[in-house]
């Protein structure tokens, strides 16, 4: 093997066992397959209208929208590439327009994120890990909540991409966050992190879970739903599952291949419900009634999820088993609109106590 080779010993092991050759030899790790830094994921079209800037040193993008609604942010915890990703920019400059929440994509790396899909093959991904744990990214998430807090930002909702998904677990358990949402979230410590959540959180969640993930897959998602649903987490638990749908859906998904004609219509089909039931709920104060937050079931109920549910994308269309890089339709559909989940609830905050 050559040095920053990767040998996969199970894929069958959840997650699999890997090695990757280093210049000391062969180090064990248990990874994210698809969060390595080649190709596996598409970027998106589109120029990103926010601006890049620093808080206590730390790097954040920030989308502000025209008239944002008083003392609430959305905050990003993105995927291993980190801030500066066109991907994740572009989905921080719809919210913003979209919900009227100012939105900040936080560089949890301390300006070392992984090096972009495709630049790079001397990278290893277990090296670069061990720089980067809770130890060292709950201090900057403190900080630009402690930051933002000083200057009037009460309430907060948290999304989190991969790597930035183990974050939504961690900010809720300790109740720095007031609505949680992750797509395809890694690195989670099955199921102790699950009951602590159950154990100290208050805080809605909301898991966008997908077919094919070798770190959050069929095995932790039937754990999750043992721990935290039918009720047993008080402050309220949805998880959405789409069917043939890869992981990096939430962040990385082809919006543009011909291949998938049907795609884009797709995603509209299920964005649009969302917006739309967004604007009929306005309150006087320009922000979206606050019609479930107080319900211990708001995840579960909100008609915003049921309109976004797989039903517009489900398994019986006939792409839905093509295991293709995040190329599926429901993939497509759910890249924007199952984001919106927590973006639609940030406007609610109020009602959160």
């Amino acid at each position: 093997m050559t040095c920053g080779e990767l040998c996969i010993s199970s894929k069958n092991s959840h997650p699999p066992l890997c090695f990757y050759a280093s210049n000391r030899g062969l180090i064990p790790c248990l990874i994210d397959l698809t969060c390595l830094p080649w190709p596996t994921g598409f970027i998106h079209e589109g120029k990103a209208t926010g601006v890049l800037s620093t808080i206590k040193d730390i790097q954040v993008y920030i989308a502000t929208p025209t008239e944002p609604i008083p003392e609430k942010a959305i905050l990003i915890f993105p995927d291993i590439y980190g801030v500066e990703l066109k991907n994740t920019q572009l989905i921080a400059d719809r919210l913003a327009v979209d919900v009227r929440v100012p939105t900040y994509v936080l560089d949890l790396f301390g300006g070392s994120c992984a090096p972009q899909p495709g630049t790079r093959t001397d990278f290893v991904f277990a090296d670069w890990l061990k720089g980067h744990g809770p130890e060292k990214v709950l201090p900057i998430i403190e900080s630009v909540i402690q930051h933002l807090t000083e200057k009037g930002i009460h309430k907060f909702a948290a999304v989190g991409y991969c790597f930035g998904g183990k974050y939504v677990f961690m900010t809720s358990q300790k109740n720095w966050i007031h609505v949680g949402s992750t797509c395809h979230p890694s690195l989670l410590q099955i199921p102790d992190d699950l009951n602590k959540l159950n154990d100290t959180s208050k805080v809605p969640l909301l898991i966008n879970s997908c077919e094919f993930d070798e770190q959050f897959g069929a095995e932790a998602q039937k754990k999750a739903d043992e721990i935290l649903g039918d009720g047993k987490y008080k402050p309220g638990f949805k998880r959405n599952y789409y069917a043939g749908a890869t992981h990096g859906f939430g962040c990385r998904a082809d919006l543009v291949s011909a291949s998938f004609p049907d795609a884009c219509h797709c995603n509209r089909a299920s964005l649009t419900p969302a917006l739309e039931q967004q604007k009929e709920k306005t309150s006087r104060k320009g922000g979206i009634r606050q019609e479930f937050c107080r319900d211990r079931e708001m995840v579960q109920n909100s008609p915003l999820i049921r309109s976004i549910h797989t039903r517009d994308c489900d398994s019986s269309h006939p792409k839905a088993n093509i295991p293709t890089c995040l190329k599926h339709p429901a993939a497509l559909c759910s890249d924007r609109a199952s984001s919106l989940v927590t973006y639609k609830n940030t406007e609610e905050l109020d009602a959160v106590e």
